[in-house]
C-alpha cells in the first residue's frame, strides 16, 4: 500500500503537526539562549526528540528536528528575534494547513465513498 487509509493518515496528521510544533517552539527556545549556534542546534535536537518520545511520536521526530533547525538558524549578519518569530509562525500556519487539507480531503473521500458505495482497496 502506497498511502495510509482514511484513519491512519488523520493520525498522521495530527502526528506531524505535533511534531512541527513541539520542534518550533524547542527552536524558540534555544534561538533565545546565548548558547552557539552549533549548540542551540544540537540540544534542540536531543531535546525535541526527547518531547517527541515523551508523547510517543518518536515516529515523526524527524518532523520536529527540521522544525526546530528551521527555527534556530539565524542571519549572521543580523541576528533578529522578529526573523525567529516568523520561521516559528510559518511553520505552525504551514502544519496546521498541511492538517486542514488532509482532514477535509479524508471527509470528502469518506461521504464520496459511501455516496458511491466504494470500498477501499486493500491487498
Amino acid at each position: 500500500m502506497i498511502s495510509p487509509d482514511d484513519n491512519e493518515a488523520t493520525k498522521i496528521a495530527f502526528d506531524r503537526t505535533k511534531s512541527n510544533f513541539i520542534g518550533s517552539a524547542t527552536g524558540i527556545l534555544f534561538y533565545f539562549t546565548n548558547l552557539p549556534q552549533m549548540w542551540s542546534m544540537l540540544l534542540g535536537v536531543i531535546t525535541s526528540v526527547a518531547i517527541c518520545r515523551l508523547f510517543n511520536i518518536l515516529s515523526v521526530a524527524r518532523t520536529a528536528m527540521v522544525a526546530m533547525i528551521i527555527v534556530v538558524v539565524h542571519e549572521h549578519q543580523l541576528k533578529s528575534y522578529v526573523a525567529a518569530l516568523d520561521r516559528f509562525a510559518c511553520v505552525t500556519i504551514g502544519c496546521l494547513i498541511g492538517l486542514i487539507v488532509t482532514l477535509s480531503t479524508s471527509y470528502i473521500i469518506k461521504i464520496l465513498r459511501e455516496k458511491y458505495s466504494m470500498e477501499t482497496f486493500s491487498e
